[in-house]
């Protein structure tokens, strides 16, 4: 019912990434980042490179496990759900790194002029990187996130206009 629900509940959006709905882990892509009146909007349109890069890494997971007892349907559909999500992370390599989210047609996407930690882990792991992207994704990583920070790497590269908190506060990280 979960998966279901996710996959069709949920779904995916315009890019084939999993949408966003109200947010995922980080709530700073949208919250103190995005005025509350455009909330809605996103809701409908926004979708999330770091949603679709874990589900393409658990939804294979899942697709063994259920392939193994024998729910070999659901087992495919997991499994050709989570090549789509792979696909649709893997074009979001933006030559540097992934790209955070997409919000609407409007407000475009979150992180393309700075790195966001999230999806670049789960991007390596799903391999939606392939290898030339991985050597430059971790290189980039330790430079812009790592090193910068005295007591480890940043959520980003660069705080963002915030009309909650300024950069450094909460999830707004800057050094």
């Amino acid at each position: 019912r979960c998966y279901w629900h996710f996959v069709k509940g949920t779904g995916i959006g315009r890019h084939d990434l999993q949408r966003l709905s109200n947010g995922d882990w980080n709530d700073g892509v949208i919250l103190g980042n995005i005025p509350p009146e455009k909330h809605e909007l996103i809701n409908k349109e926004a979708e999330s490179v770091l949603n679709a890069a874990m589900a393409s890494y658990t939804l294979k997971l899942y697709s063994e496990m259920l392939i193994f007892i024998g729910d070999n349907e659901i087992g495919e559909h997991a499994l050709n759900y989570s090549k789509i999500q792979c696909n649709a992370v893997h074009s979001q390599w933006n030559g540097n790194w992934f790209r955070r989210a997409w919000l609407s047609e409007e407000l475009g996407w979150v992180g393309d002029d700075q790195m966001w930690l999230e999806p670049q882990p789960w991007a390596i792991i799903s391999e939606a990187a392939d290898q030339e992207q991985k050597s430059i994704l971790v290189k980039n990583i330790d430079e812009l996130l790592r090193q910068p920070s005295k007591i480890g790497a940043k959520l980003h590269s660069k705080g963002f206009e915030s009309f909650v908190r300024k950069r450094g506060q909460g999830l707004n990280a800057w050094t």
